[in-house]
Order: C-alpha cells, then structure tokens, then sequence
C-alpha cells in the first residue's frame, strides 16, 4: 500500500467547518493524566487564526477534547501572537508545544528555539514526542529532548475524548493548518532510547514494534485517498477508528496524499 498523511489546510478564517479527525471510544486516550507518551510526525503551517479574533489559535495534532474548560493535553505548535492558556502565555509563543493542564493550571514543554525560527516553522516534517513522566512534561523533537519541562504536580484533566487536527479552548475551536503522519499513543512512558528508535533518523518507524501491548492508538493514515475513516493500528485492541469531520470533496478542510512515510 502507498504511504500517505493528512494535510489540514484550512482556510485562514476559522470557520465552523473545517476539518478534523474525530477519534471513536477515545475515553482512555482522553483520561491519559501521567505515565503516557504520545508521538506524531508534523510540517506545521500557519498558526491558524481561530473564532476567538483576533488571536491565532496554534496547529495541534492530537489533542484531548477541550484544553481549557475544565482541561486536557495538546501537542503541536503554539500560536505565534499568543498562546491562548492561561499560565503560558510568552515562553512558548510560536513554538512546538506539549502542553496540559486543568482549568487553574497550566504546563508546557517547548522547543529550544526561538518562536517563528528554525524547526518551529521551516516547513518541514518534524517528530515530535511528548511524555508525562511521574509528573513532569518534557518534549522531544526529532529525538532531542528540549530543556524546558514542566512539573504538572498532578494537574492534568481527564478530558475523556480526543481528536486529530483540532482544540479547543472556552468553546472556541482551533483547527490546524499542517500536515500530520504517524500518530500514536502509548499508554506507558517510552525511554529515551526508544524515542531515538522511533524518530528513525528521518525515516518513520513502525510504532508497533515499540510497547506493543501499551500502544494504544496508532494512525498511519495511510487509507488513501477517497476514504473516510483511518484504521487503529495499534496492537491493544482498542479500535480507534478515526473519523475525517467535515471533509467532503471540494472542502478546505485535509487533503490526503502521498508522503514518504
């Protein structure tokens, strides 16, 4: 079968119908709170505005449903005019993020550069890995850990529900404008080892020879064109079929294509 991504194009004006990825029985993916990494391979674009003018609303890649009222957890990039948490708001400005949190409490775990330079927006692929390790946050980008991590001291929402390409904060939506590849999630804390391994030196990897019997979600997207649904490839069991939203032919909302993963 061909390799393919997910690019989420949107339209620049945030309407309330653009494209995502809706992730079925996500509850456990949702109540992830500590002892968790999540991985994706992402080429950021804009960082989106959003219906919460005139702010930008960043690109995120699999986020749980709702990361701000009452809480959750989001990986991608942060909005390059301001990051729309509460205790966040100028360290990781336009930066790659992980970030999570609850309704009081916020947490992120950012790229080493500057926000708008170098890997934040080159526009080309990048992996990234967030985990949750007895607490604290720390990211990785292609295979590096970045210096800034974060201690949640346990404060992290089991959201309950995820989705792919999409946030959202205050009722306000945020879609993504980027592509994305390789999505997984294990329930278990991968070694840095492991990450190296996954990261592949550029070349994707095959996430289910990693903690098999942790993966709990893993998207290749690689249904095709014409398709609506993405497979769970994950060894657990779990059958996380994932729906493309809003993404009728013609839409500004994901084009699928042919990628080299």
């Amino acid at each position: 079968m061909a390799n393919y991504a997910l690019e989420f194009t949107g339209s620049q004006d945030a309407t309330a119908d653009e494209g995502y990825v809706a992730i079925a029985s996500s509850g456990d993916i949702g109540s992830l709170v500590d002892d968790f990494t999540i991985a994706t391979w992402f080429k950021c674009g804009d960082t989106r505005k959003s219906n919460y003018a005139p702010y930008n609303a960043g690109s995120w890649t699999i986020s749980t449903a709702d990361i701000s009222m009452p809480g959750g957890w989001a990986i991608g990039r942060m909005a390059a005019n301001r990051a729309p948490f509460t205790s966040v708001t100028t360290s990781c400005q336009g930066r790659m993020t992980f970030v999570a949190g609850d309704m009081s409490n916020w947490f992120a775990a950012y790229s080493d550069q500057d926000g708008n330079t170098g890997i934040n927006n080159d526009g080309e692929w990048h992996h990234l890995v967030g985990i949750v390790d007895s607490g604290v946050m720390t990211l990785y980008i292609d295979g590096a850990a970045q210096a800034a991590t974060a201690d949640t001291s346990g404060n992290i929402f089991a959201a309950g529900s995820a989705t792919v390409g999409r946030a959202m904060s205050n009722s306000n939506t945020y879609y993504s404008t980027g592509d994305i590849d390789q999505t997984a999630v294990w329930n278990k804390v991968l070694s840095e080892v492991q990450i190296t391994t996954l990261y592949n030196s550029g070349e994707a990897y095959d996430a289910t020879g990693i903690e098999a019997e942790n993966l709990i979600l893993y998207y290749k997207y690689d249904s095709g064109p014409g398709n609506s649904t993405l497979t769970d490839s994950s060894t657990a069991g779990n059958d996380h079929v994932g729906t493309l939203t809003n993404l009728l032919p013609g839409s500004p909302g994901v084009r699928c294509y042919t990628c080299a993963f």
